[in-house]
């Protein structure tokens, strides 16, 4: 449920999925416990895919976005390349990994902009693999 009340406080911040506001729900399983929470998110895209080999076009719009993201104050937490989406040309961060505290250490923002590049040069990293 974190991540829900962290995108909605990113609900005007360009370059960020959008959640669906009020769509915060219990997920039960079949004998009715509670297994977790969901939501619906806006403008599901495609996969930047072929990793190594993604166009100097989508690099730059990658890098952009995150600096967007970083310069209004927030950070990802997991900005690699595939925790990003292309909506009608346009490149859309998803899964964040971030805390609510402000305001964001400088630290956090060179952390994300490290994952990125990793992410496109070595593949797909995990979050704990920083460290490479």
């Amino acid at each position: 449920g974190s991540e829900y009340y962290k995108l909605l406080t990113l609900i005007d911040v360009p370059n960020v999925v959008k959640v669906v506001p009020d769509s915060l729900t219990r997920i039960y399983n079949k004998d009715n416990l509670q297994q977790g929470l969901g939501y619906l998110m806006q403008n599901v895209g495609q996969k930047i895919t072929g990793v190594g080999t993604i166009s100097p076009g989508i690099l730059q719009k990658l890098f952009h976005s995150l600096a967007v993201i970083h310069a209004l104050g927030h950070y990802h937490g997991d900005s690699r390349v595939q925790n990003a989406i292309l909506v009608d040309g346009e490149v859309l961060w998803i899964d964040f990994m971030v805390s609510l505290h402000e305001p964001v250490e400088e630290r956090r923002k060179c952390e994300d902009i490290s994952m990125l590049i990793s992410s496109i040069f070595i593949g797909n990293i995990q979050k704990t693999d920083r460290n490479l």
